[in-house]
């Protein structure tokens, strides 16, 4: 064998009765010297490991404190602009608990205590307000939809002034909503120069119904005599007249449901009713005046709401009307509903000219009408969709859309269920 092995030599000398004597021992250390290379070599790589883990450590630790740094000049930045800007602005948890207020709270309200518990927005709002606006914001807390409501707010004075709130949810990479930041902005001068407009509106369409009223029925006595007559084209003269007059007769109706839901003097004669039934029945009526679209319905499991029969029924015909009259190269509407966690959802499709992006936010405000030009070849003041979204939200439910231009648009109608059809 031509390798090399190490060995340990001993050397004992021995003293036997003939003489004296050496003797040797050779010991193979090659297992031995192997494993103290490999201990060597282990702890040369634990010493190694320490210093790379301590290097980590040391550069985690910087990173940690730039973080820290970076997170507390964040927040003292968004303080000093949260707290130099006019409007009142507020932040919340995922779950809805308020955590933060700029010092226009404080200034507004009078209240100087900085226990974030103790100055909840709730005991600033108008006793009629309340139920309403916590039933939004909880909607809005469920669904991650952007909450936005119009309300009263006492100051230090115990004076009550309109103002907007508004809030967005802050969400991170995930899409998950980690906090809420919302605003609320004085509008009590707007409030008063729309009432005083209101107030004009009221009057201009009560002065109005009465004539119209008469003169439609004018039309309708002249329709009979002249029918009578034979006199086929004055009658359908007439006809077209009296077509006019129900227009005419829809807005100022539209006009006058405004005024009414601003001032608070809107009626409901609320009773237990079965949603889907109603859907069919409105549909069939729909149907009859309209040739070109065929309505299209899908009604899951149903429900009794507690709601107006005539108001939710206006609300189930203004958007089938939309759908039909904004989606004029189409053949179909699909009006469907779901009935789950206690609500019954019911949605309105159609397959035409959609909304603009930039116009979708405003879509529910009152004398809104988009600005494509199709959408002003068809008659109308923009007041169907603000007045049937007040009628939702007056039945403690939820309105809320999705539109793609060319695509067409999807409205839904959500209302708390008061028992599920067996």
């Amino acid at each position: 064998n031509k390798e090399l092995s190490p060995f340990l030599l001993s050397l004992s000398p021995l003293d036997l009765e003939e003489g004296k004597s050496l003797s040797i021992i050779l010991t193979d250390l090659t297992v031995q010297k192997q494993h103290q290379k490999e201990l060597t070599e282990k702890n040369d790589q634990l010493e190694e490991s320490r210093l790379y883990t301590e290097k980590l450590n040391n550069e985690l630790e910087d990173t940690v404190k730039n973080r820290t740094k970076e997170l507390l000049m964040s927040r003292e930045h968004f303080k000093f602009l949260a707290n130099n800007i006019p409007a009142i602005v507020w932040t919340a948890k995922p779950n809805g608990d308020l955590d933060y207020f700029n010092n226009r709270w404080y200034e507004y309200t009078g209240n100087d205590s900085q226990n974030i518990y103790e100055s909840k927005w709730e005991k600033a709002l108008h006793t009629e307000d309340v139920d309403h606006i916590l039933s939004m914001w909880k909607e809005s807390l469920n669904t991650g939809n952007i909450f936005k409501i119009e309300c009263r707010l006492k100051n230090k004075g115990n004076e009550y002034l309109w103002h907007l709130m508004h809030a967005l949810p802050f969400k991170n990479e995930y899409d998950e909503i980690i906090a809420w930041i919302g605003t609320l902005s004085n509008i009590e001068e707007q409030k008063m120069a729309m009432l005083k407009k209101d107030e004009f509106i009221s009057l201009a369409s009560h002065e109005l119904k009465t004539p119209v009223t008469s003169l439609k029925a004018f039309t309708q006595i002249l329709q009979m005599s002249l029918g009578e007559e034979g006199n086929n084209k004055a009658v359908d003269l007439l006809g077209r007249m009296d077509r006019q007059i129900n227009k005419l007769t829809h807005l100022i109706s539209d006009l006058l449901d405004v005024t009414k839901i601003n001032a608070g003097k809107i009626n409901f004669d609320k009773e237990r009713l079965n949603l889907n039934k109603l859907i069919e029945e409105i549909a069939e009526e729909m149907q009859r005046t309209s040739n070109k679209h065929e309505i299209i319905l899908q009604l899951g499991k149903g429900c009794e709401v507690n709601a107006d029969r005539n108001r939710l029924g206006q609300v189930i015909t203004n958007l089938l009307s939309n759908a039909i009259k904004y989606s004029p190269e189409a053949d179909k509407i699909i009006v469907s509903s779901v009935f789950e966690n206690n609500k019954v959802k019911f949605y309105v499709e159609d397959f035409g000219i959609g909304i603009s992006v930039n116009e979708q936010s405003q879509l529910f405000t009152r004398f809104f009408r988009g600005n494509d030009e199709r959408i002003k070849t068809f008659p109308g003041l923009g007041l169907g969709l603000y007045i049937s979204n007040e009628i939702v939200k007056r039945h403690d439910g939820f309105m809320d859309f999705e539109s793609k231009p060319g695509k067409g648009s999807k409205f839904c109608v959500s209302l708390p269920c008061t028992s599920k059809d067996s």
